[in-house]
């Protein structure tokens, strides 16, 4: 015979536990965000303080815009910075080594190869980030710049997770390419909501979506 006070019991743990695994979550992230305000340093740093600087690029032109943008960063200030590339980005390598960056370089598997399907780009994208989380949790940068193809998703997505779940707070730049000038890419409109700022390069495309900004063309 079936006991209903038995059935009863069953179905209010059932209840319960994901009721509490949710209060649990939730608290733990209100007591990172109040651990964070007390220990963490003002996000304003002054100009003698130290921007360690993780630098993702996107092969070829992108690599090439990004440099651009590094070069004129005060090196005493964004230091020490790294440069995040797919591992299959030789192009890169080489525009690293002319500008003598090549000692700090860290690869990480590629997001999607070119002419590579949607369907498989699921599973290496997973593969890129579950790579991104250990390197990212070693380096704790307080800068993250990216622009360009979906090499820069990954990390992104990782830092922005950290941010939520740690003390650490790590700022999300993204730069959109030069080459875009009426449309967003695939990767800027994916990162306009994990990004603490999103950058445009043509004037008239931030009037397209207020999370993004113009900002001069840098030479």
């Amino acid at each position: 015979m079936i006991d209903i006070a038995d059935l009863k019991m069953d179905f209010m743990v059932l209840i319960a536990l994901p009721a509490l695994s949710l209060f649990l979550f939730v608290t733990y992230l209100i007591v990172i965000g109040i651990l964070r305000k007390i220990l963490s340093k003002d996000l304003q740093s002054s100009d003698e303080e130290k921007v360690s600087t993780l630098v993702i690029l996107g092969s070829g032109g992108h690599t090439t815009e990004m440099l651009r943008l590094v070069s004129a960063l005060s090196d005493e200030k964004y230091t020490p910075k790294k440069f995040m590339l797919a591992e299959t980005d030789s192009s890169s390598i080489h525009k690293l080594k002319d500008n003598n960056y090549d000692q700090n370089i860290i690869s990480i598997p590629r997001s999607r190869e070119v002419r590579q399907s949607w369907i498989t780009t699921i599973f290496s994208t997973i593969k890129a980030t579950i790579y991104c989380c250990r390197i990212l949790h070693e380096y704790r940068p307080t800068l993250l710049l990216c622009n360009g193809p979906g090499t820069c998703v990954p990390p992104c997505l990782v830092a922005w997770l950290y941010n939520k779940t740690t003390t650490h707070k790590t700022t999300i730049v993204f730069v959109e390419s030069i080459c875009r000038i009426k449309s967003f890419s695939l990767t800027g409109k994916i990162l306009q909501y994990f990004a603490d700022s999103c950058l445009v390069q043509w004037p008239e495309l931030a009037t397209k979506n207020e999370r993004f900004k113009y900002i001069d063309r840098f030479t």
